[in-house]
């Protein structure tokens, strides 16, 4: 009964956000992860052991300190989603405040090539269409929800600015990201995504992590640009920065245990150019 009560309510709360000044909503967002901090739930628990494992250097205060700092970021990146999804494309397009990198998408195109955006679960990584403005940049591949209710309101939320076709992965799904791939379009993964079933375990930060295989082949068959994109969080009401970095031609490895430490390194790169607005409450790591 509450689930279905919840799966009925929740499209509102996210129209409600939705409606907020940014800065608003990602007030929100700090106090809901400082709530977060002060609970003793799971997901705390998994962010504060993948901290720990991969900043050995970090003594416990500053282990609690980062922690407090990444709840409050992962908190904030979910509330702004709805401004995301719903706000009209004028308003999205002043939010992208610094682009680094432009030269590496621009060299990209020129080559006339399948391009693969790398986009890992760091900062707004849904912001992507304030720097595509109403343009179609391609495919997206990505996991639907738990709750299929919600899976139809989400894919009209994203899809809404033409961001181009939501593809789920599944068997049929991926082959349909090979035909837009032959077709030299534009695809985005979330490379950090924990594989179901197929995947490698990878150094991530000097820890071994269950690692996609997918990317690395698709990139091998397709002879894609792979490109590394996140997009930062430059402070409350301050908007964001979008970074497009080079990923290593390893990543076109047929060794798979080559790809998939250059994917993982590619990744890291991502992540040091802000590591608390990275999502660490996500279970890469075999021990948590």
């Amino acid at each position: 009964m509450l689930k279905k009560l919840f799966v009925v309510c929740l499209p509102f709360i996210l129209l409600s956000i939705g409606k907020l000044p940014l800065a608003v909503a990602q007030l929100f967002g700090y106090g809901v992860g400082t709530i977060w901090y002060c609970l003793p739930v799971r997901s705390r628990a998994v962010a504060k052991a993948n901290i720990k494992h991969c900043f050995p250097s970090f003594n416990k205060l500053k282990v609690e300190y980062f922690l407090l700092k990444n709840l409050q970021q992962t908190a904030c990146t979910a509330l702004e989603c709805p401004a995301f999804w719903l706000w009209p494309v004028e308003c999205l397009s002043g939010l992208m405040k610094e682009v680094h990198g432009e030269y590496l998408l621009q060299a990209a195109f020129s080559q006339e090539k399948p391009i693969l955006f790398a986009v890992p679960h760091m900062g707004a990584w849904e912001a992507m269409q304030a720097y595509f403005p109403g343009r179609h940049i391609g495919s997206v591949l990505y996991r639907p929800p738990r709750l299929e209710a919600l899976d139809g309101f989400i894919r009209a939320c994203r899809s809404r600015h033409g961001c181009g076709h939501l593809i789920p992965i599944t068997p049929s799904g991926i082959r349909e990201i090979f035909k837009h791939l032959k077709q030299k379009e534009i695809v985005s993964i979330m490379p950090d995504q924990v594989p179901k079933s197929d995947g490698i375990l990878a150094p991530f930060f000097n820890q071994p992590a269950r690692t996609m295989t997918l990317l690395p082949k698709l990139a091998q068959k397709t002879d894609a640009t792979v490109l590394l994109v996140c997009i930062r969080r430059l402070g409350i009401g301050r908007g964001f920065a979008i970074h497009f970095l080079p990923s290593s031609e390893e990543i076109k490895n047929p060794d798979l245990t080559i790809a998939t430490q250059a994917l993982n390194a590619g990744v890291e790169m991502c992540v040091q150019l802000a590591p608390e607005q990275y999502q660490w409450i996500y279970k890469r790591f075999k021990r948590v």
